[in-house]
């Protein structure tokens, strides 16, 4: 079944199916690049065992955060250049500031107002009304 739009109607926005008809410029050199290696190593075009189970372990681990934190995207996973979803391990290191008065709300509103000098300013009040 053939749907028509009318005449008048405005023209859809196109952006989406242009981005999809022209690759990336990832894509090229992802597409360059299998193209180039046509013996790639098992570990490109494949996942071990142990990184099976650990894309599992991920996996749950994704479905508790949405269930916690709601749907938030979470780069994980994502495909290598032969499409092949590999774990990109991230961490985010604790960092002690050397200023321990930094810690504390009291203490830092205290370093705070040691640290900057404020100085008023004088407004002439017949310049703001011009």
């Amino acid at each position: 079944m053939d749907v028509t739009l009318p005449a008048a109607a405005p023209p859809e926005d196109n952006t989406t199916q242009t981005s999809r008809e022209q690759p990336t410029q990832k894509e090229i050199r992802c597409s360059r690049l299998v193209a180039e290696n046509q013996n790639p190593s098992a570990r490109y075009v494949g996942n071990t065992p142990k990184e099976e189970l650990l894309l599992e372990h991920v996996r749950e681990f994704e479905d508790q955060f949405v269930n916690v934190y709601g749907n938030r995207f979470l780069f994980l996973c994502p495909p290598n250049e032969y499409g092949i979803p590999k774990f990109l391990p991230s961490t985010i290191r604790p960092t002690h500031l050397p200023y321990q008065e930094l810690y504390e709300y009291k203490s830092c509103a205290k370093f705070l107002a040691d640290f900057f000098n404020y100085v008023t300013r004088l407004v002439d009040l017949r310049s703001l009304e011009s």
